[in-house]
Parts: structure tokens; C-alpha cells; sequence
């Protein structure tokens, strides 16, 4: 698991400074026995790679790619042509730190606001590929 402070992410190529970053990846794995054996002699992937990735950061009204995102995502499931569109919807790019997570969905997204705060806004994405970059 990665933990950042204040940094700069790219969602869709679109630029936002975060309060909080964190991305953790994971892997269910199964353990491999050889027959007369106890103790498992290997262990191999179950399932696919997950990447999650979590961010807090306060959202501009001019520029919030997430936001943006979710527009798209509420005008293919409510368009007139909903099913001509699901092929085209490959989820968004994050960059940030050096790596890049391709086909990045958004699980979940919440605003939070409270008086003479600055509005807050959490979002989350989940990955099923691998990432790139170091």
C-alpha cells in the first residue's frame, strides 16, 4: 500500500491536487500441494489483480475530472442508445508518482460539506489491470 500527501494526479489527463492519496494492490492467492505432502510446496494467483485507488482532495468547479466522469457514466446508462454505447466505456487513466493505472472505474464518490470548511470530496477507483511506470 502507498500513502501520499498533496499530490498531483492526472484523471484523464485532467489535473487535480490531492489532500490524500492511497493505492493498494492485491492478488487472492492458493497454495499448491504435492500429493504425500503437508505443507503446500507453492503458491499460485487466484483471480485477477485489483488495484484500488483512493483519493481526498477539494474539488474546483471548473475542473473536476471526476465529476466529469460520472456525467458520462449517468448519460450511458440513461441515454436513448444505452446499448450501442457500453462498448465504447473503458473506464479512465490515473497517473500520479510515476505510475499509471489504465481502466480505472470509479466504485464510489461523496462530497462532504460543512459550514466555513472548504468542501471535501472522496473518490475511489478500482483497476483490473496491471499498472505501469515505477
Amino acid at each position: 500500500m502507498y500513502l501520499f500527501n498533496n499530490i498531483h494526479i492526472a484523471i484523464d489527463q485532467s489535473g487535480i491536487l490531492a489532500d490524500d492519496v492511497s493505492l493498494s494492490s492485491s492478488n487472492s492467492l492458493d497454495p499448491i500441494y504435492s500429493v504425500g505432502k503437508r505443507n503446500p510446496v507453492s503458491i499460485s494467483p487466484n483471480g485477477p489483480l485489483t488495484n484500488s485507488f483512493r483519493i481526498s482532495y477539494t474539488p474546483q468547479l471548473d475542473n473536476n475530472p471526476v465529476h466529469s466522469g460520472m456525467n458520462s457514466l449517468r448519460n450511458l446508462l440513461t441515454g436513448d442508445n444505452m446499448y450501442s454505447l457500453h462498448q465504447s466505456y473503458s473506464g479512465c487513466t490515473i497517473e500520479f508518482a510515476g505510475l499509471t493505472g489504465y481502466n480505472c472505474y470509479l466504485q464510489n464518490y461523496s462530497v462532504q460539506i460543512q459550514p466555513n470548511l472548504p468542501v471535501k470530496a472522496n473518490a475511489s477507483f478500482v483497476s483490473f489491470l496491471s499498472l505501469s511506470g515505477t
